[in-house]
């Protein structure tokens, strides 16, 4: 007999395992790479990723509340869209998250090198030993998830609030070296200017999106009504940690303890392992060592096993929108989880762990996932304009919600085309790859809906095409900014309208879908 979700998460633990899970290595690692990038304008970027995110945030409450359920972001697309829209949506969640788990697997490797170095060549990446040592970290995930929400949320609550002290520790003592030098020095604040700030955003954006987590948890709260609560905490935490990282970075940063010439940011993307270990050896405060040592293990794991769960439910969206097998999403009676698909999740996780020995370097991983994960996000204020319209077809849309849907597609489409060439055709392909094997495995009889999602498909090609044209692409023909603005406009005024005008129209299917969600929604609240 089959189970379902269980609802035992308030707003204050559900809103810390958000911030936990989206705070792990991406504020490590990422933190430098936009160092390297942009210089002390790490902190101004920071501070940009979270203000981008807030119209991201705004759809992803008002959507929760009309769809409370697991996986939402791979589900929202169903109700207004249909099949196509949601198959290629939900294909990109699943990536996202499918690849968060070795990423932050590989960290704790490398944060295990810094004082066993047996797992990382010369340059940096992990042997065959490491992507092993990785494979049985994501293993390592698998009982967090497996004995229930009940023993998930316990154990993330107390890792977690261990997590935050250690990371805000670790951040604020590094703040307190004040070497302010390096703010007014080499270049001033941005000496790299605005074209090295916005593909920092992309690199930030990895982990401000790890937000999107709680929402694939909503079906579990026991008043999904206040996920807006929860999502402006999550933000707000993320914020503060983020930031508190960028300060620490630049004013922690000596630069003779490091070995280089002071000024050469981008150095700092070169530091061997983990650049805050470095950094604090370096300085010779040994008393910070076991923080960091800390910091560099505890904090990508307890990312990694947010992250393996809220995948698998993705699974379970895509199941009950039979875009995957149904039997995947299928909740244990017992445990009230989706066993099945937990099993399949981390099997997949352990090989791309264990694949990434030649992979150089982990920003790379973090661009790819980056573009899936916000490419999942494109199609979502299309989605919220066409839930309002398809429940009140008498009525007009607000012109406020409608401005902040121009804000979102804008802002995820950003951050799919600042990632740059070739992160953004090599998601795409493995999206579209994926997305026709779950189209051959799609029920028997299942409408592809090709006139609702066809504009979601357009506007993948078309993120591939600037990525190769623009100025963080292959050919670098036009400027960042002229691009930046291509993308812009193009997003409102052509695939904003055509997916909003491409909703489904019929009423007895609307009604159809509707009676769908409640009745989701009544199976969970018994």
């Amino acid at each position: 007999m089959e189970g379902t979700l269980k609802r035992d998460y308030n707003v204050v633990p559900l809103a810390l395992m958000s911030v936990v899970g989206a705070v792990g290595t991406g504020v490590l690692f990422g933190t430098a790479g936009i160092a390297a990038e942009a210089g002390p304008a790490v902190i101004l970027v920071w501070i940009l990723a979270g203000v981008i995110f807030l119209p991201i945030a705004f759809m992803f409450t008002q959507l929760a509340k009309r769809y409370p359920e697991a996986g939402g972001p791979a589900r929202f697309p169903h109700y207004t869209h249909g099949f196509l829209t949601n198959l290629v949506a939900g294909v990109a969640d699943l990536v996202w998250f499918l690849l968060i788990p070795p990423i932050e697997a590989l960290a704790v490797v490398e944060g295990i090198n810094s004082f066993y170095p047996h797992f990382l060549d010369s340059n940096g990446d992990p042997t065959a030993t490491g992507a092993l040592l990785a494979a049985v970290l994501v293993v390592a995930f698998f009982p967090f998830n497996y004995f229930g929400i009940s023993a998930f949320r316990k154990s993330t609550n107390w890792l977690g609030t261990l997590k935050t002290i250690l990371y805000l520790t670790l951040a604020f003592s590094l703040i307190s070296f004040g070497i302010g030098s390096n703010i007014t020095r080499y270049g001033g604040f941005a000496p790299f200017g605005i074209n090295s700030i916005l593909p920092g955003i992309a690199l930030a954006a990895f982990g401000v999106g790890g937000i999107k987590c709680v929402l694939n948890f909503v079906d579990e709260m026991n008043d999904p009504g206040k996920i807006h609560q929860v999502i402006f905490l999550s933000v707000a935490g993320q914020i503060i940690i983020n930031v508190s990282f960028g300060l620490a970075i630049v004013l922690g940063l000596n630069w003779h303890g490091i070995h280089t010439k002071p000024g050469n940011w981008s150095a700092v993307g070169t530091l061997p392992g983990n650049p805050f270990l470095v950094i604090v050896r370096d300085n010779h405060t040994h008393w910070l060592v076991p923080v960091v040592a800390l910091v560099a293990m505890l904090g990508p794991f307890v990312t990694g096993y947010v992250f393996q769960g809220s995948g698998v439910r993705v699974l379970v969206a895509m199941g009950r929108g039979r875009v995957s097998p149904v039997v995947l999403g299928k909740i244990h009676s017992r445990r009230q989880i989706p066993a099945r698909g937990l099993f399949l999740f981390t099997a997949v996780a352990v090989i791309l762990a264990f694949l990434t020995a030649p992979v150089p370097q982990i920003y790379g991983l973090i661009n790819d996932a980056v573009v899936a994960g916000y490419f999942s996000m494109v199609c979502l204020p299309a989605c919220l304009l066409a839930a309002v319209k398809n429940s009140a077809p008498d009525r007009r849309v607000s012109p406020g919600l409608t401005v902040l849907a121009a804000l979102g597609v804008c802002s995820t489409s950003f951050i799919c085309y600042w990632s740059g060439w070739p992160s953004v055709p090599y998601s795409m392909i493995l999206i579209a790859i994926l997305s026709l094997v779950f189209l051959f495995c799609r029920a028997k009889g299942e409408s592809i809906d090709l006139r609702n999602g066809i504009w979601l498909v357009a506007q993948g090609a078309f993120l591939v095409l600037m990525s190769a044209i623009g100025g963080v692409g292959k050919l670098d023909l036009v400027s960042l900014p002229i691009g930046t603005l291509i993308v812009g406009l193009s997003s409102v005024l052509i695939f904003l309208p055509w997916g909003y005008t491409s909703r489904i129209r019929t009423a007895a299917r609307i009604e159809q879908l509707n009676d769908e969600s409640l009745e989701l929604q009544k199976a969970a609240a018994v």
